[in-house]
């Protein structure tokens, strides 16, 4: 279903050790792995149908390899990452962009064998869409086995025009305005997440087009009654609770908490639209 495309300048593998332990074991650790000015490119047909079976987070993947495996730190620097995906329509696909893409892993393991471990923590920081600067951080338990996660974030000076090339062909839908600052911190576990979610904006208007590419005149104007041109500083909400579409990633399960946490907020009457 996803087509991956991932090159890189430079690989460095630090300090590795690597061999068989006393009960003739195969095991691999790295102090250090460091890619530097990766381009990764991820394309996504929704036109596939999605694999029934569950969609497993990453603590699940990394807890239930076979072998003794570490990495205390990962590097991703200088770097360029986009994910595209067919609508199912003939439009050309949506697409994500993040440049000057900088993320730091610690404490990515294995979890064979193991009772206890320390928490994996990363941190990101990169620009969106060309345009807004990004920072997030993402702690979770490998060897939790609720998958128990915190992930938060934090995005300043976006234009909304910048969604354009995502909105557009996924919802027919584009934005006019400015987003001074954009935060969220959620917390959740494989079925489902809560949390904070702020935003502080101005001067936002939807237009919203039909499949041949012109205005719904009217619909976009009933929306634009709905929806706060301004918040008049950062506007805080506790968003409901979302509920995780087991089959799909976790990515998506982060999607639907912002877009819950942004209805919540750029809705007058939440009460219809949540």
């Amino acid at each position: 279903q996803d087509h991956y495309n991932i090159s890189t300048k430079t690989i460095q593998l630090n300090n590795i050790n690597w061999g068989f332990d006393k009960q003739n074991e195969f095991f691999i650790k790295f102090k250090e792995v460091v890619l530097n000015n990766m381009d990764a490119s991820i394309y996504r047909d929704i036109s596939v149908p999605l694999n029934p079976k569950e969609n497993h987070l990453y603590g699940y993947r990394l807890r239930n390899i076979k072998f003794p495996f570490e990495v205390q730190s990962l590097k991703i620097k200088n770097s360029k990452l986009s994910y595209e995906e067919n609508p199912n329509n003939d439009m050309q696909p949506g697409k994500l962009l993040f440049t000057n893409f900088n993320l730091t892993a610690n404490n990515l393991y294995s979890g064979y064998k193991k009772s206890s471990g320390p928490s994996t923590q990363i941190f990101v920081q990169t620009k969106f869409m060309n345009q807004g600067d990004l920072i997030a951080s993402w702690q979770f338990d490998i060897l939790d086995s609720k998958e128990r996660f915190n992930i938060n974030g934090d995005l300043k000076n976006f234009p909304a025009t910048a969604m354009d090339p995502f909105l557009k062909p996924y919802m027919n839908v584009k934005a006019t305005g400015k987003i001074d600052h954009m935060a969220f911190n959620f917390s959740g576990n494989n079925d489902i997440a809560n949390g904070q979610y702020a935003m502080n904006f101005q001067n936002l208007k939807m237009t919203i087009f039909n499949k041949e590419n012109k205005e719904k005149k009217l619909i976009s104007a009933a929306a634009n009654a709905v929806v706060r041109t301004d918040t008049d500083g950062l506007k805080k909400v506790e968003i409901k609770p979302v509920e995780r579409t087991n089959n799909k990633s976790f990515f998506n399960f982060l999607r639907l908490c912002i877009m819950q946490g942004l209805k919540q907020t750029v809705m007058y009457k939440t009460r219809n639209f949540a």
